[in-house]
Protein backbone atom coordinates (compact mmCIF):
# COMPACT_ATOMS: atom_id res chain seq x y z
CA UNK A 1 0.00 0.00 0.00
CA UNK A 2 1.47 3.33 -1.05
CA UNK A 3 0.61 6.59 0.62
CA UNK A 4 -2.27 8.35 -1.10
CA UNK A 5 -1.95 11.76 -2.72
CA UNK A 6 -3.97 13.22 0.17
CA UNK A 7 -1.51 11.84 2.73
CA UNK A 8 1.51 13.06 0.78
CA UNK A 9 -0.09 16.49 0.45
CA UNK A 10 -0.62 16.62 4.23
CA UNK A 11 2.99 15.62 4.92
CA UNK A 12 4.66 17.78 2.26
CA UNK A 13 4.83 21.10 4.18
CA UNK A 14 6.93 19.47 6.94
CA UNK A 15 8.70 16.51 5.32
CA UNK A 16 11.26 16.78 2.52
CA UNK A 17 10.14 15.32 -0.82
CA UNK A 18 13.22 13.09 -0.93
CA UNK A 19 12.24 11.58 2.44
CA UNK A 20 8.63 11.05 1.33
CA UNK A 21 9.76 9.32 -1.87
CA UNK A 22 12.25 7.13 -0.02
CA UNK A 23 9.85 6.04 2.72
CA UNK A 24 6.87 5.61 0.40
CA UNK A 25 8.82 2.97 -1.50
CA UNK A 26 9.56 1.06 1.71
CA UNK A 27 5.94 1.31 2.85
CA UNK A 28 4.74 -0.54 -0.27
CA UNK A 29 6.05 -3.71 1.38
CA UNK A 30 4.86 -2.73 4.88
CA UNK A 31 1.17 -2.11 4.38
CA UNK A 32 0.12 -2.15 8.05
CA UNK A 33 2.59 0.60 8.98
CA UNK A 34 1.60 2.57 5.88
CA UNK A 35 -2.05 2.39 6.95
CA UNK A 36 -1.16 3.65 10.44
CA UNK A 37 0.84 6.61 9.09
CA UNK A 38 -1.95 7.44 6.65
CA UNK A 39 -4.50 7.43 9.48
CA UNK A 40 -2.27 9.71 11.55
CA UNK A 41 -1.57 12.14 8.72
CA UNK A 42 -5.26 12.61 7.95
CA UNK A 43 -6.43 12.52 11.58
CA UNK A 44 -7.23 15.50 13.74
CA UNK A 45 -4.25 15.24 16.08
CA UNK A 46 -1.79 12.86 14.47
CA UNK A 47 0.11 14.84 11.84
CA UNK A 48 3.17 15.42 14.03
CA UNK A 49 3.33 11.68 14.74
CA UNK A 50 3.18 10.92 11.02
CA UNK A 51 5.96 13.44 10.33
CA UNK A 52 8.21 12.03 13.07
CA UNK A 53 7.51 8.50 11.85
CA UNK A 54 8.53 9.37 8.27
CA UNK A 55 11.75 11.01 9.44
CA UNK A 56 12.60 8.11 11.76
CA UNK A 57 12.01 5.59 8.97
CA UNK A 58 14.26 7.60 6.64
CA UNK A 59 17.19 7.37 9.06
CA UNK A 60 16.74 3.60 9.26
CA UNK A 61 16.24 2.95 5.55
CA UNK A 62 19.42 4.89 4.74
CA UNK A 63 21.29 3.21 7.60
CA UNK A 64 21.75 6.47 9.47
CA UNK A 65 22.90 8.52 6.45
CA UNK A 66 19.82 10.71 6.78
CA UNK A 67 20.37 12.75 9.96
CA UNK A 68 17.55 12.54 12.53
CA UNK A 69 15.78 15.75 13.50
CA UNK A 70 16.70 15.06 17.12
CA UNK A 71 20.10 13.28 17.37
CA UNK A 72 19.61 12.73 21.12
CA UNK A 73 16.33 10.84 20.67
CA UNK A 74 16.25 7.45 22.34
CA UNK A 75 14.25 6.04 19.47
CA UNK A 76 17.17 6.50 17.07
CA UNK A 77 18.72 3.53 18.89
CA UNK A 78 15.95 1.19 17.80
CA UNK A 79 16.16 -1.03 14.68
CA UNK A 80 13.74 -0.77 11.77
CA UNK A 81 12.22 -4.09 12.89
CA UNK A 82 10.64 -2.03 15.69
CA UNK A 83 8.98 0.34 13.20
CA UNK A 84 5.41 -0.60 14.09
CA UNK A 85 6.01 -0.07 17.83
CA UNK A 86 7.91 3.20 17.23
CA UNK A 87 5.12 4.62 15.07
CA UNK A 88 2.66 3.56 17.76
CA UNK A 89 4.76 5.23 20.46
CA UNK A 90 4.93 8.51 18.52
CA UNK A 91 1.19 8.49 17.96
CA UNK A 92 0.32 7.46 21.50
CA UNK A 93 2.40 10.21 23.10
CA UNK A 94 0.96 12.87 20.83
CA UNK A 95 -2.62 11.75 21.37
CA UNK A 96 -2.31 11.56 25.14
CA UNK A 97 -0.36 14.78 25.70
CA UNK A 98 -1.74 16.92 22.91
CA UNK A 99 1.87 17.99 22.32
CA UNK A 100 4.62 16.96 19.91
CA UNK A 101 5.52 13.26 20.14
CA UNK A 102 7.63 12.48 23.19
CA UNK A 103 7.15 15.90 24.78
CA UNK A 104 5.34 17.13 27.88
CA UNK A 105 5.37 20.82 26.95
CA UNK A 106 2.88 22.47 24.66
CA UNK A 107 2.32 26.03 23.54
CA UNK A 108 -0.84 27.75 24.74
CA UNK A 109 -1.50 31.40 23.89
CA UNK A 110 2.15 31.90 23.02
CA UNK A 111 3.44 30.42 26.29
CA UNK A 112 4.84 27.00 27.13
CA UNK A 113 3.01 24.97 29.74
CA UNK A 114 3.33 21.45 31.14
CA UNK A 115 0.56 19.07 30.15
CA UNK A 116 -1.84 17.98 32.88
CA UNK A 117 -0.54 15.32 35.30
CA UNK A 118 -2.90 12.63 34.03
CA UNK A 119 -1.55 13.16 30.49
CA UNK A 120 2.15 13.32 31.31
CA UNK A 121 4.29 10.54 29.94
CA UNK A 122 7.84 9.69 29.02
CA UNK A 123 9.18 7.90 25.98
CA UNK A 124 12.28 5.77 26.39
CA UNK A 125 13.97 2.49 25.55
CA UNK A 126 13.76 -0.76 27.49
CA UNK A 127 14.65 -4.36 26.59
CA UNK A 128 12.29 -7.21 25.74
CA UNK A 129 13.87 -10.64 25.33
CA UNK A 130 17.26 -8.95 25.29
CA UNK A 131 16.44 -6.57 22.43
CA UNK A 132 15.83 -2.78 22.52
CA UNK A 133 12.16 -1.88 22.59
CA UNK A 134 10.27 1.43 22.93
CA UNK A 135 8.46 2.04 26.21
CA UNK A 136 5.89 4.66 27.19
CA UNK A 137 6.05 5.77 30.83
CA UNK A 138 2.67 6.92 32.14
CA UNK A 139 2.90 9.43 34.96
CA UNK A 140 -0.53 8.46 36.28
CA UNK A 141 -3.66 6.58 35.37
CA UNK A 142 -4.51 2.92 35.05
CA UNK A 143 -2.57 0.23 33.25
CA UNK A 144 -5.16 0.17 30.44
CA UNK A 145 -4.75 2.84 27.80
CA UNK A 146 -7.94 4.58 26.61
CA UNK A 147 -9.48 3.13 23.46
CA UNK A 148 -9.54 6.50 21.68
CA UNK A 149 -5.76 6.85 22.13
CA UNK A 150 -4.91 3.42 20.75
CA UNK A 151 -7.34 3.30 17.83
CA UNK A 152 -5.68 2.52 14.46
CA UNK A 153 -2.19 2.25 15.95
CA UNK A 154 -1.34 -1.35 15.10
CA UNK A 155 1.37 -2.72 17.43
CA UNK A 156 1.44 -0.80 20.71
CA UNK A 157 4.63 -0.08 22.65
CA UNK A 158 5.19 -1.46 26.12
CA UNK A 159 3.75 0.85 28.81
CA UNK A 160 4.57 1.32 32.49
CA UNK A 161 2.88 3.47 35.15
CA UNK A 162 5.65 5.37 36.97
CA UNK A 163 3.89 8.08 39.01
CA UNK A 164 4.60 11.80 39.35
CA UNK A 165 8.32 12.52 39.72
CA UNK A 166 9.77 14.92 42.29
CA UNK A 167 13.13 15.80 43.79
CA UNK A 168 12.57 16.13 47.53
CA UNK A 169 14.81 17.22 50.36
CA UNK A 170 14.72 15.97 53.96
CA UNK A 171 12.44 18.00 56.18
CA UNK A 172 13.55 19.87 59.28
CA UNK A 173 13.23 17.82 62.43
CA UNK A 174 14.44 17.97 65.99
CA UNK A 175 15.60 14.37 66.06
CA UNK A 176 18.88 13.79 64.30
CA UNK A 177 18.65 10.62 62.16
CA UNK A 178 21.24 7.88 62.11
CA UNK A 179 23.81 8.61 59.42
CA UNK A 180 24.30 6.19 56.54
CA UNK A 181 28.00 7.03 56.59
CA UNK A 182 29.53 7.92 60.00
CA UNK A 183 31.08 11.37 60.38
CA UNK A 184 34.58 9.89 60.48
CA UNK A 185 34.16 7.99 57.19
CA UNK A 186 34.33 9.57 53.77
CA UNK A 187 32.59 7.54 51.06
CA UNK A 188 29.46 7.70 48.85
CA UNK A 189 26.18 8.03 50.74
CA UNK A 190 27.53 10.63 53.14
CA UNK A 191 25.18 13.50 54.02
CA UNK A 192 26.10 16.82 52.37
CA UNK A 193 24.47 20.16 51.71
CA UNK A 194 24.82 23.88 51.10
CA UNK A 195 25.09 25.77 54.38
CA UNK A 196 21.71 27.44 53.73
CA UNK A 197 19.95 24.36 52.36
CA UNK A 198 18.90 20.87 53.39
CA UNK A 199 21.00 17.79 52.79
CA UNK A 200 21.44 15.44 49.87
CA UNK A 201 23.98 12.68 49.32
CA UNK A 202 27.58 12.53 48.17
CA UNK A 203 27.54 10.42 45.02
CA UNK A 204 31.26 10.00 44.44
CA UNK A 205 34.68 11.41 45.18
CA UNK A 206 36.51 12.70 42.13
CA UNK A 207 39.69 14.31 40.88
CA UNK A 208 39.63 17.40 38.65
CA UNK A 209 42.26 19.53 36.96
CA UNK A 210 41.85 23.10 38.20
CA UNK A 211 43.20 25.64 35.71
CA UNK A 212 43.19 28.42 38.29
CA UNK A 213 45.16 26.43 40.88
CA UNK A 214 47.20 24.69 38.16
CA UNK A 215 47.04 21.35 39.95
CA UNK A 216 44.71 18.39 40.46
CA UNK A 217 42.08 18.90 43.17
CA UNK A 218 40.08 16.37 45.18
CA UNK A 219 36.35 16.91 45.22
CA UNK A 220 32.95 15.27 45.49
CA UNK A 221 29.76 15.15 43.46
CA UNK A 222 26.14 15.62 44.48
CA UNK A 223 23.00 17.03 42.87
CA UNK A 224 23.03 20.57 41.53
CA UNK A 225 19.63 21.30 43.08
CA UNK A 226 21.15 20.44 46.49
CA UNK A 227 24.61 22.02 46.46
CA UNK A 228 23.77 25.07 44.33
CA UNK A 229 20.62 25.81 46.34
CA UNK A 230 18.54 25.65 43.13
CA UNK A 231 20.95 28.06 41.44
CA UNK A 232 20.92 30.70 44.18
CA UNK A 233 24.39 29.80 45.47
CA UNK A 234 27.71 31.38 44.55
CA UNK A 235 31.05 29.84 43.76
CA UNK A 236 33.11 29.09 46.89
CA UNK A 237 30.03 28.95 49.15
CA UNK A 238 30.46 26.70 52.20
CA UNK A 239 29.28 23.09 51.94
CA UNK A 240 28.51 21.13 55.11
CA UNK A 241 28.89 17.43 55.76
CA UNK A 242 26.85 16.19 57.45
CA UNK A 243 24.38 18.63 55.95
CA UNK A 244 21.31 20.09 57.62
CA UNK A 245 19.40 18.74 59.57
CA UNK A 246 21.91 15.94 60.21
CA UNK A 247 24.46 18.40 61.60
CA UNK A 248 22.02 19.61 64.27
CA UNK A 249 20.27 22.97 64.57
CA UNK A 250 23.41 25.13 64.41
CA UNK A 251 24.81 25.65 60.92
CA UNK A 252 28.22 26.96 61.95
CA UNK A 253 31.69 26.17 60.63
CA UNK A 254 32.06 22.99 62.67
CA UNK A 255 30.87 20.78 59.82
CA UNK A 256 32.27 22.76 56.89
CA UNK A 257 33.47 20.11 54.46
CA UNK A 258 34.30 21.99 51.30
CA UNK A 259 33.42 24.79 48.90
CA UNK A 260 31.18 24.90 45.86
CA UNK A 261 33.29 24.80 42.70
CA UNK A 262 30.91 24.34 39.75
CA UNK A 263 27.47 23.02 38.91
CA UNK A 264 25.11 22.34 36.02
CA UNK A 265 22.67 25.22 35.73
CA UNK A 266 19.08 23.99 35.87
CA UNK A 267 17.01 25.84 33.28
CA UNK A 268 13.26 26.21 33.69
CA UNK A 269 11.43 26.06 30.38
CA UNK A 270 9.67 29.38 31.06
CA UNK A 271 13.02 31.22 31.23
CA UNK A 272 14.85 29.37 28.43
CA UNK A 273 16.09 31.63 25.64
CA UNK A 274 17.00 28.80 23.26
CA UNK A 275 14.91 25.79 22.30
CA UNK A 276 17.70 23.31 23.08
CA UNK A 277 18.02 24.64 26.65
CA UNK A 278 14.46 23.70 27.58
CA UNK A 279 15.60 20.17 28.46
CA UNK A 280 18.17 19.68 31.24
CA UNK A 281 20.54 16.77 30.71
CA UNK A 282 22.44 16.87 34.01
CA UNK A 283 21.74 17.68 37.66
CA UNK A 284 25.19 17.61 39.19
CA UNK A 285 27.47 19.84 41.25
CA UNK A 286 31.11 19.65 42.27
CA UNK A 287 32.50 20.61 45.65
CA UNK A 288 36.19 20.93 46.52
CA UNK A 289 37.32 19.31 49.76
CA UNK A 290 38.68 21.73 52.35
CA UNK A 291 41.06 19.09 53.66
CA UNK A 292 42.65 17.12 50.84
CA UNK A 293 44.48 14.92 53.35
CA UNK A 294 41.23 13.17 54.30
CA UNK A 295 41.16 9.45 53.57
CA UNK A 296 38.34 9.45 51.05
CA UNK A 297 37.29 6.50 48.90
CA UNK A 298 34.57 5.38 46.53
CA UNK A 299 33.83 2.23 48.48
CA UNK A 300 30.18 1.18 48.32
CA UNK A 301 28.26 -1.64 50.05
CA UNK A 302 28.94 -5.08 48.64
CA UNK A 303 25.52 -6.20 47.30
CA UNK A 304 26.22 -9.71 48.57
CA UNK A 305 26.85 -8.48 52.13
CA UNK A 306 25.80 -4.80 52.28
CA UNK A 307 26.00 -4.43 56.06
CA UNK A 308 29.35 -6.16 56.37
CA UNK A 309 31.56 -5.44 53.38
CA UNK A 310 32.53 -2.65 51.00
CA UNK A 311 33.75 -2.82 47.41
CA UNK A 312 35.73 -0.19 45.47
CA UNK A 313 33.89 1.71 42.73
CA UNK A 314 36.70 2.85 40.45
CA UNK A 315 34.93 3.11 37.10
CA UNK A 316 31.63 4.12 35.54
CA UNK A 317 29.47 2.77 32.74
CA UNK A 318 29.50 4.38 29.33
CA UNK A 319 26.11 5.18 27.83
CA UNK A 320 26.36 2.08 25.64
CA UNK A 321 27.17 -0.13 28.65
CA UNK A 322 24.31 1.44 30.57
CA UNK A 323 21.83 0.65 27.79
CA UNK A 324 23.12 -2.92 27.64
CA UNK A 325 22.50 -3.20 31.40
CA UNK A 326 18.76 -2.49 31.04
CA UNK A 327 16.50 -4.96 32.92
CA UNK A 328 19.39 -5.92 35.17
CA UNK A 329 20.05 -5.21 38.85
CA UNK A 330 21.40 -1.94 40.24
CA UNK A 331 22.07 -0.68 43.77
CA UNK A 332 22.02 2.60 45.69
CA UNK A 333 23.78 4.01 48.72
CA UNK A 334 22.15 7.24 49.87
CA UNK A 335 21.87 9.53 52.87
CA UNK A 336 18.28 8.45 53.64
CA UNK A 337 17.73 5.07 52.03
CA UNK A 338 21.15 3.74 53.02
CA UNK A 339 21.50 0.60 50.84
CA UNK A 340 18.85 -0.51 48.37
CA UNK A 341 18.50 -2.55 45.21
CA UNK A 342 16.33 -2.36 42.12
CA UNK A 343 16.14 -2.92 38.38
CA UNK A 344 17.22 -0.56 35.61
CA UNK A 345 13.94 -0.46 33.68
CA UNK A 346 14.59 2.06 30.89
CA UNK A 347 17.15 4.50 29.52
CA UNK A 348 17.27 7.53 27.22
CA UNK A 349 13.93 8.91 28.38
CA UNK A 350 12.87 11.89 26.31
CA UNK A 351 11.57 15.11 27.83
CA UNK A 352 10.06 14.33 31.23
CA UNK A 353 9.04 16.72 34.05
CA UNK A 354 10.46 16.44 37.57
CA UNK A 355 9.19 18.76 40.28
CA UNK A 356 12.12 20.44 42.03
CA UNK A 357 12.13 21.57 45.70
CA UNK A 358 11.03 25.07 44.60
CA UNK A 359 7.73 23.55 43.46
CA UNK A 360 8.36 24.03 39.72
CA UNK A 361 8.49 21.31 37.07
CA UNK A 362 11.80 21.18 35.21
CA UNK A 363 12.20 19.23 31.98
CA UNK A 364 14.90 16.55 31.88
CA UNK A 365 16.13 14.44 28.98
CA UNK A 366 18.34 11.38 28.77
CA UNK A 367 17.21 10.05 32.14
CA UNK A 368 17.19 6.40 33.17
CA UNK A 369 14.47 4.74 35.25
CA UNK A 370 14.95 2.40 38.22
CA UNK A 371 12.27 0.34 39.96
CA UNK A 372 12.76 -0.92 43.52
CA UNK A 373 13.12 -4.66 43.98
CA UNK A 374 11.26 -4.33 47.29
CA UNK A 375 7.55 -3.48 46.76
CA UNK A 376 7.35 -2.19 50.33
CA UNK A 377 10.27 0.22 50.00
CA UNK A 378 11.08 3.10 47.68
CA UNK A 379 14.37 2.88 45.81
CA UNK A 380 15.20 6.48 46.81
CA UNK A 381 13.74 9.03 49.21
CA UNK A 382 14.07 12.68 50.17
CA UNK A 383 17.72 13.32 51.01
CA UNK A 384 19.02 10.79 48.47
CA UNK A 385 19.42 13.39 45.72
CA UNK A 386 22.90 13.04 44.23
CA UNK A 387 23.33 9.48 45.54
CA UNK A 388 25.16 7.05 43.30
CA UNK A 389 23.39 4.14 41.63
CA UNK A 390 25.85 1.39 40.78
CA UNK A 391 26.04 -2.10 39.32
CA UNK A 392 28.15 -5.15 40.00
CA UNK A 393 29.97 -6.38 36.90
CA UNK A 394 31.92 -9.48 37.85
CA UNK A 395 33.66 -8.46 41.06
CA UNK A 396 33.84 -4.78 40.09
CA UNK A 397 31.40 -2.01 41.00
CA UNK A 398 30.63 0.56 38.31
CA UNK A 399 28.75 3.84 38.73
CA UNK A 400 25.62 3.88 36.58
CA UNK A 401 24.15 7.27 37.47
CA UNK A 402 23.14 9.73 40.18
CA UNK A 403 19.68 10.25 41.69
CA UNK A 404 17.78 13.34 40.56
CA UNK A 405 14.28 12.50 41.81
CA UNK A 406 11.62 9.85 42.10
CA UNK A 407 8.01 8.84 42.65
CA UNK A 408 6.41 6.37 45.03
CA UNK A 409 7.38 3.50 42.75
CA UNK A 410 10.35 4.59 40.62
CA UNK A 411 13.52 6.68 40.72
CA UNK A 412 15.20 8.73 38.00
CA UNK A 413 18.93 8.95 37.47
CA UNK A 414 21.22 11.07 35.32
CA UNK A 415 23.89 8.89 33.65
CA UNK A 416 27.23 9.00 35.45
CA UNK A 417 28.98 9.39 32.10
CA UNK A 418 27.16 12.68 31.43
CA UNK A 419 27.71 14.01 34.96
CA UNK A 420 31.44 13.30 35.03
CA UNK A 421 31.84 14.88 31.61
CA UNK A 422 29.86 17.96 32.66
CA UNK A 423 32.09 18.48 35.71
CA UNK A 424 35.29 17.53 33.82
CA UNK A 425 35.97 15.04 36.61
CA UNK A 426 37.16 11.45 36.96
CA UNK A 427 36.43 8.95 39.72
CA UNK A 428 39.18 8.35 42.26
Amino acid sequence: MALSDAVIEALSPQVEQQTIKLVTGWLKDNKEIAATIASLALGGNGLSSAVESMRWLATKITDGKTPPTDPTSALNLLPIEQASEVVGAFALTERLTGAEPGRNLREVDGKLEVVRPERRLGLGVTRVNGRPHPIVLLASGGDKLPDWATRDLGSLPKTLVVGQAAATIPQDNTKQPALTVPKNQHRPGRSVGHHRYNAGSIGAYVRVEDDELERPVLGFLSASHVLSEMGRASRKDRLLSPGYPDCGPIRDGKFTYGTLARWSELIHYATATQADLIVNRADVALGYLDDDTLRVSNEVPDPNAPSKALLPMTDHMTLVQMRDHTKQEVFIVGRTTSFGHGTLEATDILEFPIKMPNGKNYMFGGLALVQSSDPERRFSQGGDSGAVVYALKGNQCKAVGFIVGGSETHSYIVPADLCLTAMEASLL
